[in-house]
């Protein structure tokens, strides 16, 4: 029986996409900096301005349990190759459960295909953005 070696260059690199990639929050914050969200976002405005990204239309409800607002932003950016959506919300009680109030999940899609590629945690996103 052979075991694979570790390639030391993709010790820190997210996995292939052999499938559905998982990206947890604690990924995010490593890759993630908040010079890395200042250029995504300048690129996502640029892109809007040209016609070649915009967004979906906001849906956002009480969902009358928890005192919680739930919802989708979606939208497709055709410069980057983005298609997808953030799924969340907010829940007050959370900070009672050393959570946060604020929960997100980002859903990435292969634009070309529809099939699901990323779940990824959307939280630190979220925050990193709107300081942005």
């Amino acid at each position: 029986m052979s075991v694979a070696k570790e390639n030391p260059s993709q010790k820190n690199s997210l996995p292939v996409n052999r499938g559905v990639s998982v990206v947890s929050e604690a990924v995010c914050q490593e890759v993630m900096g908040r010079a890395d969200a200042f250029t995504a976002v300048e690129n996502v405005f640029s892109a809007m301005a040209k016609n070649t990204a915009y967004n979906f239309p906001v849906i956002r409800e009480a969902i009358g349990h928890a005192d919680a607002l739930y919802g989708f932003k979606s939208g497709f950016d055709r410069d980057g190759m983005v298609l997808g959506l953030k799924s969340g919300g907010y829940w007050p009680g959370n900070v009672q459960k050393d959570l946060t109030n604020h929960q997100s999940t980002v859903i990435l899609f292969d634009p070309d295909t529809g099939q699901l590629k990323s779940l990824v945690g959307g939280n630190y996103l979220t925050a990193v953005r709107t300081a942005a």
